[in-house]
């Protein structure tokens, strides 16, 4: 049987200053890493902003997602459809009445199901 040995440590290198910085150690011959990227996920909730004010730099756009938050958006229609008070949702208090009265004015299908497989 073979006597036990434990794993010597690897050699190290006494040219290399252990205490130096790794731009230090390359010196130039890498350039250095890009900063990290950031995005700015601050949340703001225009709930309480008036529809001019959200929209003013922005194009009509006649979509789904922009005819809907006309609609939600339009206090005509806030007996029908209207955003939740923390105005990050919205809710349908009357399904009869948005088909029969709000989708026929802005989409061209008249079918809650359709409307709401858009969603």
């Amino acid at each position: 049987m073979a006597p036990f040995h434990s794993p010597q440590p690897p050699p190290q290198d006494h040219n290399i200053d252990e205490a130096a910085a790794p731009a230090d150690r390359y010196h130039g011959s890498q350039p250095s890493p890009p900063p990290p990227r950031r995005v700015n996920h601050t949340y703001r909730d225009f709930s309480r902003f008036e529809p001019a004010v959200v929209s003013s730099n922005r194009k009509l756009v006649s979509n789904f997602p922009s005819k809907l938050h006309m609609i939600v958006s339009n206090p005509e229609y806030a007996h029908v459809i209207s955003w939740m008070p923390h105005g990050r949702a919205w809710k349908i208090l009357s399904k009869d009445l948005l088909v029969s009265d709000v989708i026929p004015q802005y989409f061209g299908q008249t079918k809650y199901e359709s409307f709401t497989r858009q969603l």
